[in-house]
């Protein structure tokens, strides 16, 4: 009983022995702390760093240049001039074939007479001369004969107010000059006009005779063709008739029949 009661004695003894023990003492931080005199640690709120997002510059690439392949000029091809089929067919073999020979007549009119043509009544009646050329006078009828069936006649020409005739004599073939054009008036064939562009000179013409053909070019144009002739026309007297006063020069004549290839 006693024992029972000592040993309850001594255990609450113990209790409030380590209650005091424990109520004093110290936190051994809190002092350790206080004694050396480092300060309290505090927690420190960091400020957080704000970060602003910068958008980013878009950068747009501009597309590498691209060669253009420029179209090429297309030409647009010129109509070339339709020569009618007398050209070749009647006209070039004859205007080649005189270039190789010598006309049977040249008269540049340089001697101031022209004594294979003949007047209406004399020789001297065929017009005039000026700085070597023949001005055939309005009115005056003026013809020659070079007793040729087929011939060339080559010469230059001009007027002011143009309205001349050459012919063959009997008017088988007769054709009017005028300033732009010539008129066919031959007694076998209706009228009709043909133009050419006409020269600020002098109109160089070709006449070509051969057969029942007469063809025409003035300034190397193409101007007239026609089959009107018959063995009645007197062979190679050829008409002059101005209608108005007409220079000529350069005269020249092939007689065909005595040329060869």
């Amino acid at each position: 009983m006693w024992i029972g009661a000592s040993a309850v004695v001594f255990f609450a003894a113990l209790v409030v022995a380590a209650v005091l023990w424990f109520g004093n003492k110290e936190n051994p931080y809190t002092q350790q702390s206080s004694a050396v005199g480092i300060p309290t640690a505090t927690n420190t709120v960091t400020p957080t760093l704000a970060i602003t997002t910068i958008p980013a510059k878009i950068i747009t690439a501009s597309p590498a240049p691209t060669n253009t392949v420029k179209p090429t000029p297309t030409k647009t091809p010129q109509p070339t001039p339709t020569q009618p089929p007398w050209v070749s067919e009647f006209a070039e073999p004859i205007l080649s074939l005189i270039e190789e020979h010598t006309p049977n007549l040249t008269d540049d009119f340089s001697s101031g007479q022209a004594s294979w043509l003949t007047g209406l009544h004399e020789v001297s009646n065929i017009g005039e001369f000026e700085n070597e050329q023949l001005i055939l006078k309005s009115g005056n009828f003026v013809f020659t004969t070079f007793f040729y069936s087929n011939l060339v006649m080559e010469f230059d020409w001009r007027c002011s107010r143009c309205d001349w005739d050459w012919s063959t004599k009997g008017g088988e073939t007769k054709i009017k000059f005028y300033n732009q054009h010539v008129k066919d008036i031959s007694s076998n064939a209706p009228e009709r006009d043909y133009y050419f562009t006409p020269s600020t000179s002098m109109n160089h013409t070709m006449i070509i005779v051969k057969d029942s053909s007469v063809a025409i070019f003035i300034n190397d144009q193409p101007v007239y063709y026609g089959n009107y002739l018959t063995a009645m026309w007197e062979p190679g007297q050829v008409v002059f008739l101005p209608g108005s006063d007409v220079t000529l020069d350069n005269f020249k004549v092939w007689n065909l029949d005595g040329l060869k290839d």
